[in-house]
């Protein structure tokens, strides 16, 4: 029987996951430049696990100390599996995606991911299907769709291959919460980032060739950028969302709360970027601030 989640330790959980998505839709002006500088996507995505767990070392020994590196049997199998499944097939899924049907597509495709996490999690762990959760779900789904879009469904396009790479995209990130919770509900949120990013670079590496170069030249800007994509938007965001996931009653939920990342990334993507902003996604960002509110509201408590 698992301990019962306090109200304080939700608050706190719930403020986590908030904070990690807000740093996490930074994202987009890190591998923007990144990926005008000459980095293939697929190389981007590992230079954000090999960064990201550089710079969460000493976030580990600053929180944890030195002793959290310690893994025993389970947390080593745990964070192989969150590194590998969670973060490298969901990255190599996801970058697959936006070349088979463009980044709407994939986009789109990835936020599937609260919708299988809510399945697996009634299937796994027992938990409640109730008409709140599965109309949050929708309407977090319906709101990134709408954002991503905005409003432009005709430029969506699919094919079997790609629906079904963009549909493995959303549940390996499902998985990555449901292997957190399930194994490594006891870890320290660093350590736990730290090697879920550490696994996650390893089983990238051969498919991009790192020791070849990253693809853009070592100039002072690259660096700055670079280090700041695996601080902010990585080993910060992530730290923080897995804090948020260990902490939050409703596990199942923690990627709609977390899905704030999409407002803060398309907020961004107008005010710095210049990207277009209509009513459309305006009305997906109320959306998902609606799907938000719903979870954080809810009354009922939930087995941790």
């Amino acid at each position: 029987m698992q301990p019962t989640i306090s109200d304080k330790q939700n608050k706190v959980g719930i403020v986590s996951l908030l904070a990690g998505g807000s740093l996490c839709g930074t994202l987009g002006l890190f591998s923007t430049h990144l990926l005008a500088a000459g980095a293939s996507s697929m190389m981007t995505a590992f230079l954000r696990l090999f960064f990201g767990a550089i710079f969460v070392a000493p976030l580990v020994l600053m929180t944890a100390g030195p002793r959290s590196f310690r893994l025993t049997k389970k947390e080593l199998g745990a964070v192989i599996l969150i590194g590998i499944v969670g973060l490298a097939l969901n990255n190599y899924c996801y970058m697959t995606a936006m070349q088979e049907l463009g980044i709407a597509s994939a986009a789109v495709l990835d936020y599937t991911a609260p919708g299988f996490l809510v399945l697996l999690s009634a299937v796994f762990f027992k938990d409640k299907l109730t008409a709140r959760k599965l109309l949050a779900v929708l309407l977090n789904f319906g709101g990134c769709a709408v954002m991503v879009t905005g409003g432009n469904f005709s430029e969506l396009t699919f094919s079997p291959f790609g629906l079904a790479i963009g549909l493995l995209a959303g549940l390996s990130f499902a998985l990555n919460n449901l292997f957190t919770r399930a194994f490594a509900k006891d870890m320290e949120p660093f350590p736990l980032t730290f090697y879920g990013f550490l696994f996650g670079a390893i089983a990238l590496a051969p498919l991009v060739a790192p020791w070849h170069g990253f693809g853009f030249a070592p100039s002072t800007v690259n660096i700055l950028v670079v280090c700041g994509f695996g601080l902010i938007p990585t080993a910060c965001g992530f730290g923080l969302y897995y804090k948020g996931v260990l902490d939050v009653r409703d596990k199942s939920m923690a990627p709609v709360i977390s899905s704030v990342e999409n407002i803060v990334a398309c907020l961004l993507g107008f005010v710095v970027l210049g990207e277009f902003f209509n009513l459309w996604k305006a009305t997906g960002i109320a959306m998902v601030l609606l799907s938000i509110f719903m979870i954080a509201r809810a009354d009922k408590k939930t087995a941790a």
